[in-house]
């Protein structure tokens, strides 16, 4: 059961509340719009937030703790989640399954035990301005989502990657910071992706990349800033790719390319 259920409604503000240790979730919204959810603290719960199919809500300045999944969206439209707090939840800070065009700002994900934010089968989201630092599994993490905007995001220590596009196209990367995760950023089966004035250094596992291609094609990436990592590039099976007025300085490495990665521009590079 919900601490807080709400059903098939409209233009409610459900502000300041405590939601601890309920069975399912701290709040729950089925097929609601225009609600604002704002200043609650939830803490404990299976979900902490849990939407399904709603649209046009607000979902800021929350408390978000050690529940399994912080917020969670599952077909759901046109929402606005911002300033809220959502740390050392057990799964995923943020996690959208089957969800478009949703705008997330300005949030702060710490030390969630996944991810701090999951796209899966996600398109034409905003992530922008969001602190994303220390979750145990990646920063951001986008699968078979197409034409998702990553723009000006903090990206700080996590494990594995800060940034991982997976089988998902047309999704943009810019000017983010991504320092001191295991891995920078890794597009693998993803191409036509766009990777833009992004600064990614400082990745400290034994073998790290700034940015690994695994099988991604006709990718673009320009204007980066790609230091202190032990590869700048590494590409594997990944062809067709423009790399183009790049620093790449203090890597161990600037760029490692298999023999069956063929056909990149690589071009105007500071090494």
């Amino acid at each position: 059961m919900a601490g807080i259920l709400i059903e098939l409604s409209d233009n409610i503000n459900l502000t300041d509340n405590t939601l601890i240790n309920n069975e399912y979730a701290g709040i729950r919204l089925n097929g609601c719009s225009n609600i604002i959810v704002s200043g609650n603290n939830v803490l404990s719960n299976e979900y902490g937030i849990y939407c399904n199919v709603i649209s046009n809500n607000i979902l800021n300045n929350n408390q978000i703790i050690n529940n399994r999944i912080g917020i969670y969206l599952y077909s759901s439209s046109y929402n606005s989640l911002a300033y809220n707090y959502v740390c050392d939840n057990i799964e995923d800070g943020i996690n959208l399954m089957n969800s478009n065009d949703n705008y997330l700002f300005n949030n702060t994900l710490i030390n969630n035990l996944y991810r701090g934010i999951s796209l899966s089968t996600s398109s034409n989201n905003n992530l922008s301005q969001n602190y994303i630092k220390e979750n145990q599994n990646m920063g951001i993490y986008v699968y078979y989502g197409a034409s998702n905007n990553i723009i000006g995001n903090t990206i700080l220590n996590n494990s594995i990657y800060g940034l991982q596009i997976y089988r998902s196209h047309y999704n943009n990367a810019t000017e983010n910071i991504m320092f001191y995760n295991d891995y920078g950023l890794r597009l693998s089966e993803s191409n036509h992706c766009y990777v833009f004035q992004n600064n990614i250094s400082y990745s400290d596992a034994s073998f790290s990349e700034g940015i690994r291609l695994y099988y991604a094609n006709q990718n673009s990436f320009l204007f980066n800033t790609i230091t202190f990592n032990i590869y700048g590039f590494y590409l594997t099976y990944s062809s067709y790719n423009f790399i183009v007025e790049n620093i790449l300085t203090n890597n161990g490495l600037f760029l490692l390319n298999d023999s069956y990665s063929t056909n990149n521009i690589f071009e105007n590079n500071t090494i």
